[in-house]
């Protein structure tokens, strides 16, 4: 193989990802517009563009199963086949097995993969099944679950069942599917109540656009982060070189244009969440399904950009997040309809910016956290004691401890106390914060803030003795002053001291990087951190300047090292580290140990 056919094959590999996923979201918009003409075009343009150009490049298996799947969709689109949700869960098949053939020629470009099992499941699905003969007792099963004569023959036509056996068996869930399902689907345009996004049939950019290798971004990147702290330099020491008012305006307005620049730059790694978005929509189909619900998802703000970087590691836990509300908030249709509710569930996934901050919102009109359950589980799994004094919110933010589920058996969906404690920790270790609200019986919130970019940060720069640090100013609730009188020991915990009533933990924050303390000031700078399970004191020397920090890259040496998030260059040239408050003083502060034990005190003082 030489150069140039590598070359298409790796082109084509790379493209046919954004062609799938247009695809998925295609196969799942189908399920609710069957009848969609300009739908199933769209859904034949994308297969029968995959099958020729994975033939035209010699990818032969890809373009022989994309063959099959496009004699399936051909049938559709001519009306000699009705839109199943079992022909809607084959393409959804195909779809994931395609990726699987791309990830694997990525891997292995000579790779080989079994596709038959996959074949013959849509020639099945292509293939007209004759009307059964229904034996007397099927259907007065079926009638006794309160379905017509017409409504009968309609669920074997659909549902493609292959004998009486089954006829009698799948009874109750069809009615289920029927009443919950088919009669909401046909009250929906009726009904604009509903919410229900659909996306939108010419959905495309219209702008052009171009492939750019990410190294040259994070280049371009790094060459305007250093004219910055250039320009902070100059900017700084201007008085003390030119006295002449133009040049200082001069370099005053450098300053502002610095300023645009490096934003655009930092656009450039900027990507709309639509596709990441777009794969809940599965996630939600398939849960559901599996748990016999029905839940319509609502996506909101899909457009809303965000790093890179940072898109890659949400991922993961908006995965276990929406996942959760499906499993474990919304009721099944049953349980809603005894409740009053609409036996079809609800769930909102909205993003939008606030400050310089990206937010995504979870929510569902479920039953909501009950405190209750949550501190009785928690005392079984002897994360808590029934002594314990928490709050009903401590309680309910007990879920995102490690280990804790209110399953009583691992299923396949959930039960492993895994899924919002890796939410917890992955959107911390990203610098943002997880916010839990519910109201029993009405359903529930989840609410992730995280920074839009990894790359530049506010941060105040303190001083440690004659060294310069930098503090997120995104961990930094308030910035205060206290006595040293008013500063205590208690029982060997840390240094404690009262804020505004509040007893809090004190910590020296250069005792904890190895400086001197200096015990001699009547008072102290304290930095207040705020986090999602409890709050403490940090004791600086000195706060200098509050700035725009370039995050620069940790060495091999102190890459890893607890509490340093990375490092950037001052105005005076010289390299500072940046500084993970919750981090340095996680071991410190123990949730289980701490965090209650200054709370005790707290009640005492009071």
């Amino acid at each position: 193989m030489d150069d140039f056919e590598l070359e298409l094959k790796l082109d084509f590999l790379n493209e046919s990802e954004d062609l799938l996923e247009k695809a998925e979201n295609a196969f799942l918009r189908l399920e609710t517009e069957r009848e969609n003409s300009d739908l199933l075009n769209e859904i034949f343009r994308l297969a029968h563009n995959l099958k020729g150009t994975s033939k035209a490049v010699g990818f032969d298996q890809l373009a022989e199963l994309t063959h099959v799947a496009e004699n399936l969709i051909l049938k559709l689109k001519d009306g000699s086949l009705k839109t199943s949700n079992s022909i809607v869960s084959t393409l959804l098949e195909f779809k994931d097995k395609v990726n699987e053939i791309v990830t694997g020629l990525k891997a292995d470009i000579n790779a080989k993969f079994n596709i038959e099992i996959l074949k013959k499941k849509i020639e099945a699905e292509i293939e007209v099944k004759p009307n059964i003969e229904i034996s007397s007792a099927a259907i007065e099963s079926l009638k006794e679950s309160g379905f017509s004569d017409e409504t009968i023959q309609q669920v074997l036509d659909t549902n493609r069942v292959e004998n009486n056996q089954e006829i009698e068996s799948i009874a109750p869930v069809i009615k289920l599917e029927t009443e919950y399902s088919i009669e909401n689907d046909e009250s929906f345009e009726k009904n604009p109540s509903i919410n229900q996004v659909k996306p939108k049939a010419n959905s495309s950019d219209s702008e052009e656009s171009i492939r750019v290798k990410l190294s040259r971004i994070d280049k371009i990147n790094d060459v305007i982060g250093e004219l910055v702290i250039l320009q902070t330099v100059i900017h700084q020491r201007r008085f003390e070189f030119i006295q002449d008012d133009l040049s200082n305006k001069s370099i005053g307005m450098m300053g502002k244009l610095f300023k645009e620049v490096q934003e655009l730059a930092m656009s450039l790694r900027l990507l709309p969440l639509k596709p990441t978005f777009q794969k809940m929509t599965r996630i939600v189909r398939d849960t559901s399904k599996l748990l016999g619900k029905d839940i319509n998802l609502s996506l909101i703000g899909e457009e809303t950009e965000v790093d890179k970087t940072v898109l890659e590691k949400i991922a993961d836990p908006l995965v276990h997040t929406v996942r959760n509300a499906v499993d474990h908030g919304i009721e099944m249709p049953e349980e809603r309809l005894a409740k009053g509710k609409d036996p079809k569930g609800n769930v909102e996934l909205m993003a939008y910016h606030e400050g310089s901050n990206l937010v995504i919102q979870v929510t569902d009109d479920g039953k909501g956290i009950d405190p209750t359950v949550i501190r009785r589980k928690a005392i079984e799994k002897n994360i808590i004691t029934s002594n314990s004094t928490l709050s009903d919110q401590e309680i309910k933010e007990l879920i995102f401890h490690p280990g804790f589920s209110t399953k009583e058996q691992v299923t396949e969906v959930s039960g492993r106390g895994v899924g919002m404690d890796v939410v917890k920790t992955n959107v911390e270790n990203l610098g943002g914060e997880v916010k839990l609200m519910s109201k029993v019986g009405q359903g529930s919130t989840l609410k992730i803030i995280l920074p839009l970019t990894l790359a530049v940060i506010q941060g105040i720069v303190i001083k440690a003795e004659e060294d310069k640090f930098v503090l997120p100013l995104s961990q930094i609730f308030e910035i205060t002053q206290i006595k040293t009188v008013e500063v205590e020991q208690f029982s060997g915990i840390a240094s404690l001291f009262r804020l505004r009533g509040e007893v809090l933990p004190l910590f020296f924050i250069n005792k904890k990087i190895g400086k001197k303390i200096n015990n001699d000031l009547t008072s102290h700078t304290v930095i207040i951190v705020r986090g999602l399970h409890y709050a403490f004191g940090v004791v600086v020397d000195d706060i200098l300047n509050q700035q725009q920090i370039v995050i620069k890259t940790l060495g091999e040496d102190i890459r890893g090292k607890k509490g340093i998030i990375g490092s950037a260059i001052m105005s005076d040239g010289k390299p500072s580290l940046i500084l993970d408050l919750f981090e340095l003083f996680k071991d410190d502060f123990k949730e289980s140990k701490g965090h209650q034990k200054y709370k005790e005190r707290n009640l005492k003082i009071a």
